[in-house]
């Protein structure tokens, strides 16, 4: 039976709750958005000149700068990569997320420096000033030396009891790695190894470029492709590890919910998956059970990615501690030997139509970008499996492995839902997927935002998911010039990356990775008038990466973000340019670590405890009926 509510009419509804739930909330600044950057504006890093509160018009937006990569704090040089011994390699001028911490009654901080490899993140202390500046008074790498390095930081964020959650994207594949077939081949021609592998070595001070001289040199690659977490003891010195019981898989970054058990993880790259970690404790990592998701797309098959809808069950993945997960690196089930792929899977033979396998109990499987496999976990080993093969084994279970490109996540904590960047809306997600074929849109290259909810306050499970913004490609019959630069329309969003929520204002931070746009951008959509205005813009070639909001330090708000590798990817000519010096300093390409702001302070939203929140509430259960209506 058809239902008689059509979709637009639905949303329609929707819309109008979603807003009459924030009606409760104060009134946020209505930004002054600047255009498009053209001239010497695209070697600025820009941003917004004033915002209007209604206490406050016109009230000052500055970028206010911590750090350029290679800039020196006493002995300490930002960016600074270095290898197991602490010696420096070269200066990175890819920073990623910075996060501003509060313990012991100062200000601390995290920034990632993602590439080249290996990978090297830098704690700060900070200082803030009566007016709310900030600046750096000391800084040091982390120390991961007893983790076998760090491998590609991205994104990041604060957990609810104030730690540091960091990243390592785009993990080594262990079973290329250990391959006879590829034990002399460089990591270049190895599909799953040629993505920073050969510049890790380097922190083992190694030149190896084969799986055969990396063992030698102690390279394993079951130690990366985890979150992590730096803590601040009382003594104000950083206490890092990594999130060994969450598993392996190419982090984004991870999003911890207010009951301080349940986080989430978006997974970057290409047939990628979304899970659920949920802790046997509050605030604490150690143990927990974990699962993937099973998307029920509900929208019509084949069509506009911007009316995607579905449905979202789970399968579990089991229970693991932390401390039998890092064991196994190193003493497989008392074995004194590390885990191997061998260890955990068998690999099958796959039909000649590519279809099934042909061995009986096997499944089909295709996962992180990698060629379809046949493959079977070995009993009294699914443990270890689902978290050092992560992807494979929810691939192996049946969950969704067809997203691609899926960014940042952030909370709402009064309207209790998920915001999540798809960077672009390709491959696995058009349909015909083999063995699944759960999403089926339209292929969307300028990406889109996503909605995510619940169906009760007190749940934390995600239950359903639907397009929130999407890109558009720009029309190059009309603005054939602009078109020459820009693959997607400059008054929307190209390739988001990085969402963050102001709640306190009913606001969505938007950043951009994109080629769609010459000039990579920062957004704000204002749910209450539906505004999508223009706050920032970074030079030729570079991100807007980690946006993310701190609502009251001390008395002030601050919005981060970074500008990662100017005249990096893209107009590397322009780096020679007068206006790149003029704006950029002598070295233009080095990377920008700073925060708009300091902006008045509102009082933080812990979770969703208001009138506006039941509103809330309303919403989110109004859209899993309208689902169920729709696919009925």
């Amino acid at each position: 039976m058809q239902s008689t509510l059509s979709s637009m009419h639905l949303r329609a509804c929707l819309a109008a709750v979603l807003v009459a739930a924030t009606s409760a909330r104060p009134s946020g600044p209505s930004w002054k958005g600047i255009k498009a950057p053209t001239g010497d504006d695209r070697h600025k890093v820009q941003t917004s000149t004033s915002a209007n509160y209604s206490s406050q018009p016109n009230y000052d937006v500055p970028y206010t700068l911590l750090a350029r990569s290679g800039d020196k704090f006493g002995t300490a040089t930002m960016g600074m990569i270095i290898d197991i011994d602490g010696k420096d390699i070269e200066v990175s001028n890819n920073p990623d997320f910075t996060s501003i911490l509060q313990a012991n009654g100062k200000l601390y901080s995290v920034t990632h420096f993602e590439q080249p490899s290996p990978g090297v993140a830098y704690f700060s202390e900070l200082e803030q000033d009566a007016k709310g500046k900030l600046s750096i008074k000391t800084t040091a790498p982390l120390d991961f030396s007893k983790m076998g390095g760090l491998w590609i930081p991205c994104a990041g964020s604060v957990s609810p009891w104030g730690s540091h959650l960091g990243s390592e994207e785009y993990e080594p594949d262990a079973r290329a790695f250990e391959a006879p077939a590829n034990a002399d081949k460089s990591f270049s021609t190895i599909k799953g190894l040629d993505y920073g592998t050969s510049g890790h070595m380097r922190f083992f001070k190694s030149n190896a470029d084969t799986p055969a001289s990396a063992k030698t040199a102690g390279f394993n690659p079951y130690m990366y492709g985890y979150a992590w977490e730096t803590k601040i003891s009382s003594e104000g010195k950083p206490i890092t590890d990594k999130l060994w019981a969450l598993g392996r898989q190419s982090y984004e970054l991870i999003k911890v919910m207010p009951d301080q058990m349940t986080s989430y993880a978006t997974d970057d790259g290409t047939d990628v998956i979304f899970t659920k970690f949920v802790a046997d404790k509050r605030g604490d990592f150690s143990s927990g059970k974990l699962s993937c998701a099973r998307f029920i797309q509900q929208s019509l098959p084949g069509g506009s990615a911007s009316k995607f809808y579905a449905i979202v069950s789970w399968i579990s993945m089991g229970s693991a501690k932390a401390a039998d997960i890092k064991e196994s690196l190193t003493n497989l089930n008392g074995t004194k030997v590390g885990a191997k792929f061998k260890d955990l899977f068998s690999v099958g033979t796959i039909t000649p139509d590519g279809k099934g396998c042909v061995e009986k109990d096997f499944r089909l499987t295709k996962a992180g970008g990698l060629d379809a496999e046949c493959l079977k976990v070995k009993k009294g080993f699914e443990a270890i499996a689902s978290r050092l093969e992560k992807r494979r084994y929810a691939a192996y279970l049946g969950c969704t492995t067809e997203f691609r490109k899926w960014e940042g996540i952030t909370y709402d904590p009064i309207n209790h839902v998920l915001y999540t960047a798809i960077s672009e809306v390709a491959k696995g997600m058009e349909g015909g997927s083999i063995p699944n074929d759960h999403i089926n849109v339209k292929k969307e290259s300028c990406g889109c935002v996503m909605r995510m909810g619940f169906n009760s306050k007190e749940d934390y499970s995600v239950a359903w998911i639907t397009s929130e913004l999407c890109g558009k490609a720009i029309n190059a019959t009309l603005f054939p010039e602009l078109a020459k630069d820009n693959k997607c329309d400059l008054d929307g969003i190209a390739s988001p990356d990085n969402v963050a929520m102001i709640p306190e204002y009913n606001q969505l931070i938007i950043g951009e990775d994109t080629s769609g746009h010459q000039n990579d951008v920062l957004w704000v959509k204002d749910f209450k008038t539906g505004k999508l205005t223009r706050i920032a813009s970074t030079p030729y070639g570079s991100e807007t990466t980690g946006p993310y909001w701190y609502p009251n330090v001390n008395g002030h708000s601050y919005i981060t973000y970074v500008v990662q590798h100017p005249y990096g990817e893209s107009d590397k000519e322009k780096a020679d340019e007068a206006a790149a010096i003029a704006h950029g300093g002598a070295d233009p390409k080095r990377g920008w670590i700073g925060y708009m702001g300091p902006l008045p302070a509102v009082d933080k939203v812990e979770g969703a405890a208001s009138a506006s929140a039941a509103a809330g509430l309303v919403f989110s259960s109004l859209l899993a009926v309208s689902i169920a209506l729709l696919s009925f």
